[in-house]
């Protein structure tokens, strides 16, 4: 899992920037880079500290032995959840789905239509660890609820297709 996480932001950033010399694809593909970093970094962090609470490197086995009451396991849940966020865009980390403008066309479609839901993808396979801690699903609304109203409202400002496209995967992120 986190050497495929990797692996796929680091092509969506290059695919972001296929030309060097463009100014704002390699702001974009830079600031990209940057967040898609920090949820790469969290997730490893976590899948360590799963690891060493359970001794096994499976996901299924962790899920298995997670203790709501661990404080490294409660760590570990939140940075996957700083993991989910960088990836799909949710507030404060949006600001690369919307600089990713600059990017050629496709690379929008792969974004909007495949990577960008990498986030839910990852909340849904620890979930059974969430449903242990009600109050980070309350977080975890908080946070879907404003990034879904800033998406949606800055939607309804967009005067181009390709801005409100953004827009809308960043409310339907949230």
């Amino acid at each position: 899992l986190l050497a495929a996480w990797g692996l796929s932001n680091h092509l969506l950033v290059r695919l972001m920037a296929p030309n060097a010399k463009w100014q704002a694809a390699r702001q974009s593909g830079w600031l990209a880079g940057k967040t898609f970093a920090i949820g790469w970094i969290s997730l490893a962090l976590a899948l360590f500290i799963l690891h060493k609470q359970s001794g096994q490197i499976s996901i299924q086995a962790m899920l298995h032995q997670f203790n709501p009451s661990d404080g490294y396991q409660l760590a570990a849940l939140a940075l996957i959840t700083l993991t989910a966020m960088t990836q799909s865009a949710i507030w404060p980390f949006h600001r690369w789905l919307v600089s990713s403008l600059n990017s050629p066309t496709p690379v929008s479609a792969v974004m909007h239509a495949g990577l960008v839901n990498g986030g839910g993808f990852l909340l849904a396979r620890f979930a059974p660890m969430y449903l242990a801690l009600p109050s980070l699903l309350n977080v975890l609304l908080i946070l879907g609820f404003l990034t879904a109203m800033v998406g949606t409202l800055w939607k309804l400002l967009q005067a181009d297709v390709k801005r409100m496209l953004a827009c809308s995967t960043l409310g339907q992120m949230g």
